[in-house]
């Protein structure tokens, strides 16, 4: 993650605090919500997550998609 950083022009200490607030649950998590998005099979998924079971990758994409599905992008809400 730093060496990221500082290839996107962070300098070494800014690098190395922005890389601390990221951890792989957060990168494990976001692949799996893309990867859905992108419409990948839950079996595509998991061989590149390892998840050991259906069910928590199914709740990982399953909390993804109600805030795609949540209609305020479509001005529905408060």
């Amino acid at each position: 993650m730093i060496e990221h950083m500082r290839a996107s022009g962070r300098s070494d200490a800014d690098a190395r605090v922005l890389a601390r607030d990221y951890k792989g649950h957060s990168l494990r998590r976001g692949y799996c919500s893309t990867a859905s998005e992108a419409k990948l099979s839950l079996g595509e998924i998991r061989v590149r997550s390892r998840h050991a079971s259906d069910a928590m990758l199914a709740r990982y994409i399953r909390d993804a998609e109600s805030w795609r599905s949540s209609g305020l992008g479509e001005g529905v809400g408060f």
